[in-house]
């Protein structure tokens, strides 16, 4: 279909012709759920997730989105190996804070987060170990699962960990009781 022809979006359409209009092919584009940003004349897909301390997260491939230098949309999630239990609290935050934690012990392990490290902390446990692993709480928080699970499921389960207003940790993904 060439570009400037109307677009159905959603039950509607985009009928302004968007040829080499910039602006005009913005205002299609947010008509779909995805937000998109303008960067140096590219398009690039900002992530829903995106906060102004970490930027988007990479694309699916794991390479850094082309961000044209910007230090808020080159980013590449880091992953730390955590070869035993580990708890995370307000004097090492910003360690963990968004990262992708690698729980690599065969040995039973739990991930202890205090409420200290403040509302909107997230990181994403991966269990690449055979050890069971068990997310804890301290300092007021309380765990929260819609099955009220506590552990990651298995070997190579994730879960994101996510502490919401009222000190609720909500443990969501690949778990079990």
């Amino acid at each position: 279909m060439p570009i400037d022809d109307t677009v159905p979006v959603a039950g509607a359409a985009v009928s302004a012709p968007i040829r080499g209009n910039f602006e005009a092919l913005k205002r299609m584009l947010g008509a779909f759920t995805e937000d998109w940003t303008g960067l140096g004349g590219r398009l690039i897909k900002a992530n829903a997730e995106a906060t102004p301390s970490r930027g988007p997260r990479p694309a699916g491939d794991g390479e850094p989105i082309d961000g044209g230098g910007d230090p808020l949309i080159n980013v590449t999630p880091d992953e730390i190996d955590v070869p035993g239990s580990l708890t995370i609290d307000g004097t090492n935050v910003a360690t963990y804070r968004g990262k992708v934690l690698l729980l690599s012990t065969s040995s039973t392990a739990t991930v202890t987060i205090n409420a200290s490290v403040g509302v909107k902390f997230s990181c994403t446990l991966l269990r690449t170990g055979t050890g069971a692993k068990t997310v804890a709480v301290a300092g007021g928080a309380t765990l929260r699962n819609r099955l009220n699970h506590t552990k990651l499921a298995g070997q190579w389960s994730m879960a994101t960990v996510y502490l919401s207003a009222g000190n609720n940790l909500v443990l969501q993904g690949d778990t079990s009781a």
